[in-house]
């Protein structure tokens, strides 16, 4: 397993949300005596998963590709009803997203990091229709694009470029 987030349903049942190599398993943790996965999501077969949630939406970055996954918690308890996608971007990278490392979420906007894109630079797409995302724009510095985890507040992005030393 890789990464872990919480949600709390309409209901008050609280979940984790768990990165698993299979995809995204939802554990229902309500009473932590007794956790319970009630579903599992599948995503591509890879060890590492980040999960980030904004409303009712859980967003789930793989480095096994397919994209940014979507996934719609809005029905549970009632798991029939959890619906996910892929975006793999539109507008100037239309399919063109597949792998991505981590994410960040802030306001309206999703922040990609470790990608496939721009050296692994930063990509941002806006969530105001969460299920729908449009790309917005890019960080991409010409000495040191990889970014391996960042966190953006109000205009500002602070970006880890490991593989460069700052």
């Amino acid at each position: 397993c890789a990464n872990i987030c919480g949600y709390v349903d309409s209901l008050g049942n609280e979940y984790a949300l768990v990165g698993a190599s299979l995809g995204m398993s939802i554990v229902d943790v309500t009473n932590p005596n007794t956790p319970i996965e009630v579903l599992q999501i599948p995503g591509p077969d890879n060890l590492w998963k980040e999960i980030k949630v904004r409303g009712k939406y859980a967003y789930v970055t793989s480095e096994g590709g397919n994209g940014l996954q979507i996934v719609n918690l809005s029905s549970l308890p009632n798991t029939a009803g959890v619906v996910s996608h892929y975006w793999t971007g539109d507008g100037a990278i239309a399919g063109q997203l597949n792998t991505i490392h981590a994410l960040h979420i802030d306001n309206n906007y999703v922040y990609l990091y470790g990608s496939n894109l721009f050296n692994g630079g930063a990509v941002v797409a806006d969530i105001t229709d969460p299920w729908n995302p449009t790309y917005v724009g890019k960080y991409e510095n010409t000495t040191s694009s990889y970014v391996h985890d960042g966190y953006v507040r109000n205009d500002t992005l602070y970006a880890g470029h490991i593989y460069d030393g700052f």
